[in-house]
């Protein structure tokens, strides 16, 4: 039996630094880490929609607010269970970049960054399917959610979320 504990990062994330795995709410099965600058450690981004030529938006990218290096959060074409299975490289391509915008079409930046990782897999199947694959398990999330909060904001807010799978 495969042993999750403590939680790891999927490797969709090497452009950051997580911190520590939280379950923001018992009754969701997310696992969520925040991120920090890679670079110089900082924890405040700007963020931008990848799109995918006439498919729309395929990924997330945080820009660092400190020393301005990118990352990519997430990614349709090589993250979550399609991606990592190679079922989504149609949205390899990438045609443009625009900034993520909140409800009030206010562009979401100098904000602390936390992605969340959904997986509604069984364990045993998860364990399965990623040795067949030769993938890490924590890689087939079938659900993505970024999270986002201003430096004057105590909670979270969702602010993008993808299904994978």
């Amino acid at each position: 039996m495969m042993n999750l504990e403590p939680p790891m990062a999927p490797s969709g994330l090497r452009d950051f630094a997580t911190n520590d795995a939280e379950q923001p709410q018992p009754n969701r099965p997310i696992i969520r880490f925040g991120l920090c600058c890679q670079n110089c450690g900082h924890e405040y981004f700007s963020l931008q929609e990848v799109l995918a030529g006439e498919y729309g938006v395929g990924g997330i990218e945080a820009t660092c607010d400190n020393c301005g290096r990118v990352g990519s959060v997430f990614h349709a074409s090589r993250d979550g269970y399609d991606g990592s299975l190679g079922h989504l490289l149609f949205l390899e391509a990438v045609s443009g970049r625009q900034p993520l915008k909140d409800d009030d079409q206010r562009e979401i930046g100098n904000t602390q960054v936390a992605a969340g990782f959904c997986y509604s897999i069984e364990l045993n199947e998860l364990a399965a399917i990623a040795e067949e694959e030769h993938l890490a398990p924590q890689d087939l999330f079938d659900w993505v959610v970024v999270y986002a909060r201003n430096s004057d904001q105590n909670a979270w807010r969702e602010v993008w979320e993808y299904e994978c799978a």
